[in-house]
């Protein structure tokens, strides 16, 4: 009986690798599948050295926004995601106000698809906004397209309101 259980657990242990091994890395830092679904888009592009794959759409005549697609892919509830996102605004730490969360706590509520992501650097003091979401890898590249371009034009928007129509991002 005793090797029959140590026999099992051998066998579960030797299928763990399998399961979190299915993204396979591409020469530039990036999980196959994604380059892959980011070439079917056939959208110009840039991958930075860890990782990061930016998109640059034009939103307005003068205007335009970067969208970031994070070369890994994550897993949750056994469903693989890519993450995206778009700077909105970046703030000295010090004017980063209640005014400033509430608005955007505000924005929040009309939202489906999107998140809002804050991410502090502590060396410079600044904080960064960013509007995120998540999509699984398996989204159709049209799909994927309208995502990415949607996602901008409204980072846009909100960077135009937070920022009274400063172009940064």
């Amino acid at each position: 009986m005793r090797t029959v259980s140590n026999t099992i657990l051998v066998c579960l242990f030797g299928l763990l690798p399998v399961q979190f091994s299915i993204a396979q890395t591409s020469g530039s830092g990036v999980d196959e599948v994604i380059i892959e679904k980011v070439r079917e888009t056939e959208l110009k592009h840039r991958i930075s050295e860890s990782g990061v794959i930016t998109f640059t759409f034009s939103v307005e005549e003068d205007r335009t926004q970067a969208v970031l697609l994070f070369g890994k892919v994550n897993t949750s509830f056994s469903t693989d995601y890519m993450t995206i996102i778009s700077r909105v605004l970046l703030v000295d730490k010090s004017r980063f106000d209640n005014r400033v969360a509430f608005d955007l706590l505000k924005k929040n509520w009309n939202y489906t698809n999107w998140s809002w992501q804050i991410k502090e650097e502590e060396s410079t003091g600044k904080v960064y906004v960013y509007l995120g979401t998540s999509v699984p890898v398996n989204t159709a590249a049209v799909k994927l397209y309208r995502i990415l371009n949607n996602l901008a034009q409204e980072a846009d928007r909100i960077e135009k309101q937070l920022t009274e129509n400063e172009d940064a991002f």
